[in-house]
């Protein structure tokens, strides 16, 4: 082979073999900016402000998803909510804040379900209630304080219906009215109390309407007569089972 000839086909075989390798080189940077650019899009975290410059809402998203920790904030700085999310649905523990920084409630999320213990504070931190949940159903013992930590209520639900026996307390401590309930209807002998301790009322129900003469008091003892009269004419009106989920309302 001339020597012309073997330094053509050697520059040509280069050349093609350069080419080869800028091609190569060119996919290989094309494919490192896709991967790239589809993780940016794919895990992105959200800032947003108040117009102080604080931090107003903090949250990372996948695919335009929900994803992970979602933090919101007052303008002071303090936390208002935390909560986590999978896929657009919130799962786990909820925090929220009142703006003093004292917590105001705590929960649980399964699959954007209520689930499991949620907890309720008042401002001055003396919790307000407890409340156990399956599913956003209330289920378990349900407990009700007032802001000075004395209990209100107590209660106990069955798939969202409270059932057995139900007990108010006045904010001075004392028993304000007992009950059993069935089905969510009174049932039995309901007793009522003024703050002084002294009997109000005793109602008998069967699957909560009045099965029995009521009695009423005054709140110095004595018998009220007008009342008895008054709410049996009332009654009478209108003697319907009412549930006592919808009084509680």
């Amino acid at each position: 082979m001339p020597f012309g000839q073997f330094f053509n086909y050697i520059h040509s075989d280069f050349s093609e073999n350069k080419l080869k390798l800028q091609i190569m080189f060119i996919k290989t940077i094309y494919n490192l900016i896709l991967i790239l650019t589809l993780n940016a899009s794919y895990s992105q975290t959200y800032t947003d402000y108040f117009a102080n410059g604080k931090v107003k809402f903090e949250g990372t998203y996948q695919n335009g998803l929900k994803y992970g920790v979602h933090t919101f904030y007052y303008k002071s700085g303090n936390k208002q909510i935390e909560c986590f999310y999978i896929n657009d649905t919130l799962n786990g523990l909820l925090n929220s804040w009142y703006v003093n920084g004292e917590l105001k409630y705590t929960g649980n999320f399964k699959s954007g379900k209520m689930h499991g213990k949620w907890a309720y504070w008042y401002k001055n931190g003396k919790q307000k209630s407890q409340l156990y949940y399956i599913d956003n159903v209330i289920d378990d013992y349900s407990y009700k304080w007032y802001d000075n930590g004395k209990l209100k209520e107590k209660a106990f639900y069955v798939s969202g219906v409270i059932e057995g026996t139900w007990i108010a307390w006045h904010k001075n401590g004392n028993k304000k009215l007992e009950g059993k309930c069935v089905q969510g209807y009174k049932e039995g002998l309901w007793t009522e109390w003024y703050p002084n301790g002294n009997k109000k009322s005793e109602i008998e129900y069967s699957y909560g309407i009045i099965s029995a003469q009521p009695k009423f008091w005054w709140s110095n003892g004595n018998v009220d007569d007008f009342s008895n009269i008054f709410y049996l004419r009332s009654y009478d009106s209108d003697s319907t089972n009412t549930n006592i989920n919808e009084e509680l309302e």
